[in-house]
């Protein structure tokens, strides 16, 4: 009887043990990060994976396809023979080269799709001699940044952009000129006139000549500059008459915030332009000196 109570205990015990044991289920292959969001193609991305352990080494992948209604796919390999360490940092520059080769590589090759369109997934996989890898894909992400030239689409993607309302969703951002006067002559002011500015945008424009006038029309907008272009404005001398000029009158230009921009996605930015004008010490307005009156 004794011996019984025992093996009872016993078994009891380990009924217990059984119980507290955590029931741990066999991981998978999988991406950590990213797996959402949206990434700049100007700032290095850390990828980041667990539980890849056939072979040494593992690839770095990126998988591009296009969205709806559009179609294609493109896969790049970024990294190869990396050691299986379960991080890698993709340098900004790789990620810049992708801006020229995922687009032109679709199917069909006419298509140029924008890289901000295109969903993105990174992948890794390991490799080795024989057959039978581990492989983990992550999330779709975006990747912005790229300059797209609007050129670039077809007269087919530009009527489908145009219908669906959805041309604006190419990145860009808008660029605001103004203009401000200031009149530093008590006697001479500045005679009316029109300041014309040129904006020149690289590479591939655009490229125009913005008229600027008082009392309303000091400040216009150009929108829809694709990301990545690099403006500059330019104010061509305005046109001083030859009585003002002999008076030591005349404007001074300057550009208090910069007369280049660097567009980027939804930025709306400004640079102003600030004319002053000014007159010799003492200078007589030309009607006055007419009339006699010093």
């Amino acid at each position: 009887m004794r011996f019984h109570r025992k093996l009872r205990g016993a078994i009891a015990a380990l009924a217990c043990a059984a119980v507290l044991l955590p029931v741990t289920a066999l991981a998978s292959p999988h991406i950590i990060s990213p797996n959402i969001g949206t990434f700049s193609v100007n700032q290095p991305l850390t990828v980041q994976w667990a539980e890849i352990v056939q072979g040494s080494n593992v690839r770095i992948l990126v998988e591009a396809s296009a969205p709806s209604p559009l179609y294609g796919n493109n896969t790049t390999i970024i990294a190869y023979q990396r050691p299986n360490s379960g991080t890698y940092t993709i340098p900004a520059a790789t990620l810049r080269g992708l801006c020229n080769s995922l687009p032109t590589n679709l199917q069909p090759l006419t298509q140029r799709v924008p890289l901000s369109h295109m969903d993105i997934r990174l992948s890794v996989r390991s490799y080795n001699n024989y057959s039978g890898h581990d492989y983990a894909k992550g999330g779709v992400i975006k990747l912005k940044g790229c300059p797209f030239n609007r050129a670039d689409l077809t007269f087919g993607q530009a009527t489908l952009a145009a219908n669906q309302n959805n041309l604006a969703a190419l990145t860009s951002g808008n660029l605001a000129v103004e203009k401000r006067v200031i009149n530093n002559s008590p006697t001479i002011p500045p005679p009316t006139t029109s300041f014309t500015v040129s904006v020149e945008c690289t590479p591939g424009g655009p490229n125009t000549v913005l008229t600027l006038t008082a009392p309303a029309n000091l400040r216009q907008v150009l929108r829809g500059i694709a990301e990545g272009k690099s403006c500059k404005i330019t104010e061509r001398p305005p046109v001083v008459p030859g009585d003002l000029v002999q008076r030591g009158c005349g404007w001074t230009t300057t550009y208090p915030n910069g007369n280049t921009a660097e567009i980027k996605e939804d930025d709306n930015l400004s640079r102003m332009i600030v004319n002053t004008w000014s007159c010799k010490p003492g200078a007589i307005a030309p009607d006055r000196q007419q009339n006699g009156k010093r």
